[in-house]
């Protein structure tokens, strides 16, 4: 651990538990109730300075030379939800209702600056579901959706060895948010329907409604003898319809080609900014989708294969930056919208069996992903705009290519042992600083990945226990990329070489 740390700066120390219960209450009508709870603890995820990762390989580069602040996390979150299925003599009617909460008390560590994080969120979830359950050629489905959430946060950053004087060193708060409460509903009705035309052509046609509503109360307070208070607040809401048409065909028993069309929507909402125009608010997201493709078993079963073209179109691409306002040398995040950006591509997967024990699993994707247009607006500290046109958006590598293999071996009692290695390559890809004054993008370099797994399934599937290790080239990789007047530019690394044991017991 550098810097006499108690912890790694990475460290994760993560529990959960998830059971599930089904209840039979009549030959039509059946539950399905799940409860999880997970302890999230360690030091958390830290971030070092851009040129410590550059400049070094290995466990040299997750190690920061300055005063960095060792971080703690401590999250907890439990869930209970209930599924409630019923076949009725017109339709299969389901219900699916969940609670969440969220329990947040956090150090983070971000190079020389310390961050706390307090906040506590409450998630309400109803669906309503009815499903054709009879033979024809139209199969339909309708439902309704309701979402309810609130919570409140309190957030702040401080200098942890600030010196005010020759002798004496202590920690300043030179940001804090205040938001209480910050809510966030949402509702929507949905149906589809699919119509055979033919035993082997099938066409389907899909709506959604979406209502969302987004508000918060709070101030934002920086260094008092800047800029005391600044109000936080925001109240937005959004309604969009959003379609979905498509077709597919069964070439042969074995093989099943499709295409379709659709639209997708995200919606706006606030953020904690230092833009100059004052209005904390952006707009929603919109995404229309076409999609070809194939689906097939070929060699007798023994390989099972997808191909697929894409391409997705953006307007309004939400991107969120960090920001510094000179008048205040605060720090904040902003979130705009590109205008247009566009992804295309071709994904190729599949599973052959190669033996009757053993499966070797392949995925290709090859990717093409740009700004088609995107003036980087005029803001505080930046008195010309920015063309991002042509640029790549973040985290898109053209090419991906994972190559995998499973053994199974059968117990002399009746269990199953099974192992997998497993690899994945990734091309370079970039990561954006919108927060300089000339916006910038890092390069991270082409990397491959390999994870292992090795399961023991007991007879007739009773328990299971299974060993794993993820990133067995302890290889690091920059996973995110930000500023800080405080801390400059600094990155978040991926997982280093990870090691761990599960189990589960099914009763």
């Amino acid at each position: 651990a550098p810097n006499n740390f108690s912890k790694n700066r990475n460290d994760i120390d993560n529990f959960s538990a998830r059971v599930h219960a089904l209840a039979k209450l009549s030959a039509d009508t059946r539950v399905l109730l799940t409860l999880d709870d997970s302890r999230n603890q360690g030091a958390g995820p830290a971030s070092l300075p851009l040129a410590i990762y550059q400049n070094n390989t290995g466990e040299a580069q997750r190690k920061f030379l300055g005063n960095a602040n060792e971080g703690a996390r401590d999250e907890r979150s439990q869930g209970l939800s209930a599924e409630v299925t019923s076949n009725l003599s017109f339709g299969e009617l389901t219900y699916l209702g969940a609670r969440r909460t969220f329990n947040r008390n956090n150090i983070g560590s971000t190079g020389g600056v310390a961050s706390t994080t307090e906040s506590l969120f409450t998630q309400t979830s109803h669906e309503l579901r009815l499903a054709s359950n009879t033979k024809g050629p139209l199969q339909w489905l309708a439902g309704l959706y309701a979402y309810d959430e609130q919570g409140d946060i309190n957030a702040g950053f401080f200098l942890p060895n600030f010196r005010i004087s020759a002798t004496t060193v202590l920690p300043v708060l030179v940001q804090r948010f205040i938001q209480d409460p910050v809510k966030s509903k949402s509702t929507a009705i949905f149906g589809q329907a699919t119509y055979s035309v033919t035993p082997d052509l099938r066409v389907t046609a899909g709506l959604r409604s979406t209502s969302d509503e987004k508000s918060r109360q709070g101030v934002g307070s920086f260094t008092p003898a800047i800029a005391p208070k600044a109000i936080n607040s925001a109240d937005v809401s959004y309604k969009q319809a959003t379609w979905k048409l498509g077709a597919d065909y069964d070439i042969s028993k074995q093989v099943l080609a499709y295409v379709s069309a659709a639209t997708g929507y995200k919606a706006g909402g606030y953020f904690d900014g230092n833009n100059s125009s004052g209005d904390n608010t952006y707009k929603p997201e919109f995404l229309t989708s076409v999609e070809a493709g194939i689906k097939g078993r070929f060699f007798n079963n023994a390989l099972r294969m997808s191909a697929s073209v894409f391409s997705y179109d953006y307007k309004d691409l939400q991107i969120s930056y960090v920001t510094i306002n000179p008048l205040t040398n605060a720090t904040g995040t902003i979130t705009t919208n590109a205008a247009k950006a566009r992804n295309t591509g071709i994904e190729v997967e599949g599973k052959w069996a190669v033996s009757d024990s053993g499966t070797v699993n392949f995925a290709l994707g090859l990717l093409d992903a740009k700004y088609d247009s995107f003036i980087f607006p005029v803001v505080t500290g930046r008195p010309t705009a920015i063309s991002y046109e042509g640029k790549s958006l973040d985290k898109a590598p053209q090419t991906t290519l994972v190559l995998g293999y499973t053994h199974n071996w059968a117990t002399a009692n009746g269990g199953l042992i099974s192992t997998t290695i497993s690899t994945r390559y990734s091309e370079s890809y970039v990561l954006s600083n919108f927060a300089v004054a000339t916006p910038a993008q890092y390069t991270q370099d082409a990397f491959n990945r390999t994870d292992i797994r090795a399961t023991y399934t007991a007879p007739n599937d009773k328990w299971y226990v299974e060993g794993f290790v993820k990133n067995l080239e302890d290889r690091n990789v920059a996973s995110g990329y930000t500023f800080s007047s405080f801390t400059g530019n600094q990155v978040f690394l991926s997982e280093p070489r990870t090691m761990g044991i599960r189990a589960g017991v099914r009763f």
